[in-house]
Order: C-alpha cells, then sequence, then structure tokens
C-alpha cells in the first residue's frame, strides 16, 4: 500500500484535489476555499479552482501546469492522458463556455469549441445559465450536453417539455456538431455518461436522470399524485442505458432516431435509477422505490445479460461498495452506525464502531475512514478485521483501488 500526502496541516484554505496518477505523476487541482462567498441557501464557502497541479513521485514536489483561461469546470479522458477544462465569458445577454484540453505528455493546450447559451435568470452570487456537460468519447469526438431553460421563476418551469436537455457530438476535426435525434437517452434530464472497455469493445453507459432521489419523491412523484397530474413530465423518467462508442458516434452522425442500445433499466415517477461503479463485466447500480419499504443494488453482467438483484431495507442508506463488490457498506439511520456486507453474496454481516465516513478497503486488510477527532480532520488507516488503528493522518484521503494507493490532502 502506497500512501502520498500532500496536505499542508497549516493551510487548510488551499487544497489540491487528487484526480488521477498518469506515469510518475499524480494529478491534481488547486481547490481555494479563501472566498467569503456562500453557496446560495447554505452556509458553506464557495470554492474556485485555480489550477492543475502535478505532484512528482521522486521529487515530492508539485509542479503547476499553464492554463491559458480560468477554470470553470474540468473532466479527464478515459485513458487519463489528457485534462479537459472549461471556461466562460460573459457578453451582454450570454454566455460563451469554451472548452480546452491539455495534453498531459506535451502539456500542450488545444481550444476545441465554444458554445453560447443564453442567462434566463440570476441571483445574488451566480447567473442562471443554460448547462454544458462535456465528455470525451474518444479522441477526436466530443459529446456535450445542452440545458435549454427557458424560465427560471416558475418552481415547477423544469417539467415542461419545452425546456429541454439535447445532447450532441461534435467532431474535432472537421469542427462540426451532430444533434442526438433519439430524445430517449435526455429528454427527462441527464445524470453521467461513464466510458469504459470491455474485451476489446469501448462503451459508454448513460444515466439518464434529473434529479436527486429527494428531489424527484418531492418534485415529480408528490407533485403528480397530489395534483393528479397524468401527463408527462419532465425529469420523471430515470434509465440506465448500454451501447458501443463506434456506433453511438456513427448512429449520431447519420441521423438515426432508433438507437443499436441496450436498455439496462428504467423507472417513472415512482422512483429513481442511479449507477454506483462499475467492476469488471459487472454494473452495479442502485434501484429506490417511493412506494416500498426497500431499495435494490442490482448488477448487471455485460457478457451474460444476468441480473443480480439485492434487496435492502429503506432504513439503510448506501454508503460505498469497495473492492470488486466484496464489501458494502450502509448506513442504520435507525441505530446512527455503519454496517460492513462482504463476501460473494454479502452474507456476512458485521456493525461497525464508527458514524464516520468509509473512504475504502485496500489489499482486503485496510479500511480506510475519513473521520473527524478533537475537532480535527484525519485519514484513518485500521485494520480491516480486528478494527484496531494502523496509522492516521491530518486532512483527508482519496483511495485509489487499482493503484494500491491512499493520497493525503
Amino acid at each position: 500500500m502506497k500512501i502520498i500526502d500532500i496536505n499542508d496541516p497549516k493551510d487548510q484554505l488551499i487544497i489540491f484535489e487528487p484526480l488521477f496518477s498518469y506515469g510518475e505523476y499524480l494529478y491534481t487541482v488547486k481547490m481555494d476555499h479563501s472566498s467569503d462567498k456562500l453557496i446560495l441557501g447554505t452556509d458553506k464557502k464557495l470554492c474556485f479552482y485555480d489550477g492543475f497541479y502535478k505532484y512528482n513521485f521522486l521529487t515530492k514536489t508539485l509542479e503547476h501546469i499553464h492554463t491559458s483561461e480560468c477554470i470553470s469546470n474540468y473532466f479527464y479522458s478515459h485513458d487519463q492522458s489528457k485534462i479537459y477544462y472549461e471556461t466562460c465569458e460573459r457578453c451582454e445577454k450570454n454566455y460563451y463556455m469554451t472548452l480546452f484540453s491539455i495534453d498531459l505528455y506535451t502539456e500542450k493546450e488545444t481550444k476545441i469549441i465554444t458554445v453560447e447559451t443564453p442567462i434566463v435568470g440570476e441571483t445574488n452570487i451566480f447567473d442562471v445559465t443554460g448547462i454544458i456537460d462535456p465528455f470525451e468519447l474518444t479522441e477526436d469526438y466530443i459529446a456535450y450536453l445542452l440545458d435549454e431553460v427557458h424560465d427560471s421563476d416558475d418552481r415547477y418551469s423544469r417539467f415542461y417539455k419545452d425546456n429541454e436537455y439535447k445532447l450532441f457530438i461534435y467532431d474535432i476535426n472537421k469542427k462540426k456538431s451532430y444533434q442526438l435525434l433519439n430524445k430517449k437517452f435526455c429528454e427527462h434530464g441527464f445524470k453521467e455518461m461513464i466510458k469504459f472497455e470491455i474485451n476489446n469493445k469501448e462503451y459508454i453507459l448513460l444515466n439518464s436522470a434529473l434529479y436527486i432521489e429527494q428531489d424527484k419523491h418531492e418534485y415529480v412523484f408528490e407533485y403528480k399524485r397530489d395534483n393528479k397530474i397524468t401527463s408527462s413530465k419532465r425529469g420523471e423518467i430515470d434509465g440506465l442505458y448500454l451501447i458501443e462508442v463506434d456506433i453511438f458516434i456513427n448512429e449520431v452522425k447519420e441521423g438515426k432516431s432508433n438507437f443499436s442500445y441496450k436498455e439496462i433499466e428504467s423507472i417513472d415517477e415512482k422512483g429513481t435509477v442511479r449507477f454506483i461503479k462499475r467492476f469488471g463485466t459487472k454494473i452495479y447500480y442502485k434501484v429506490d422505490y417511493f412506494e416500498k419499504e426497500f431499495f435494490e443494488i442490482v448488477i448487471y453482467d455485460i457478457n451474460t445479460e444476468k441480473y443480480t438483484r439485492k434487496k435492502i431495507n429503506d432504513y439503510y442508506s448506501l454508503h460505498k461498495i469497495t473492492n470488486n463488490g466484496e464489501f458494502i457498506y450502509l448506513y442504520d439511520k435507525k441505530n446512527r452506525q455503519r454496517i460492513e456486507l462482504r463476501g460473494e453474496d454479502w452474507e456476512n454481516r458485521r456493525e461497525l464502531d464508527t458514524k464516520e465516513r468509509i473512504l475504502g478497503v485496500l489489499e482486503s486488510t485496510y479500511l480506510i475512514v475519513d473521520e473527524f477527532i478533537d475537532k480535527k480532520r484525519f485519514c484513518s488507516i485500521y485494520d480491516l478485521n480486528s478494527l484496531n488503528l494502523v496509522d492516521k493522518y491530518i486532512g483527508t484521503g482519496k483511495v485509489f483501488e487499482e493503484e494500491n494507493m491512499i493520497v493525503i490532502y
């Protein structure tokens, strides 16, 4: 187990959040918490991205990566060879969102695309705009999402069909965008897109959803029930869809409205579907049912197309699944404690003497926990079997299972 400590206990307002390791470097984004402004409706301070940095494993130093513009959002490629970032500029009644990429081998920056989105409202902190959410499909193609919100005043305006998500594929070489004509993937919202490779084939998994579980229950399920509305509303359908990357790109470019995809799961206003994690050929996801007293953890095997469904009482909340599905951690809301299930069928149950956030398990030997001790935050390492403390570090931590590494920051 490798432990990398990049935390500065003397300065808790500046944090270098770890992203991934590539070659001899750990890549991070600098988070500046020194602003006095608060997130709307909360007592939490706004945080700003203040540049990308790479940590050299050999010299144990942080090196700045140049960006020509300010960072408003970022993501990185599936193979972790590029970082992408967005910047935005306001001009009269519109915002212009520009996407850049940085090749991590050469650190060359490339401007990819600028997308215009309208300002539809204002708050005391920021403007309300349409959402642009880019994603790398391949080295030559980017997918991006436009959320065309036309009315920000009506509380329920986001349900109506005139406020639509539109998904585009952008050909970087030809500098041309193609719109996805099949609205099934994003008509009711778009949670995330995950790319992975299995058996030498690249797939994308699309999780279509608009709201967090609690908000969907209130704004869709209860609203339709109490107002006796039968017509479809935005955010009503949650879905999980699987499609090969090349097929997805070609069929969008060809303007097809019917797609060669696999619908893994979908649910109407009576519940939610949320992707959790992928281990090998197995996709783990959660299905909540608003009218039932349980939720399900579902495992879908891409090779066999078989489902394994595990019911869990809803007085538990799901916390984490680790180590290829070997461990699952729940929070018992009645007794206010963590529960560990382990084994192939999660048949072995153990109550943990901690209420703190579990970060992960390494080597099936060490339990990594984020906890507060005497009002200070620590990343603590426990023996998984005896639960004896092995070591602890000031700061929080991020567990990288594949690299067998913890980063303290």
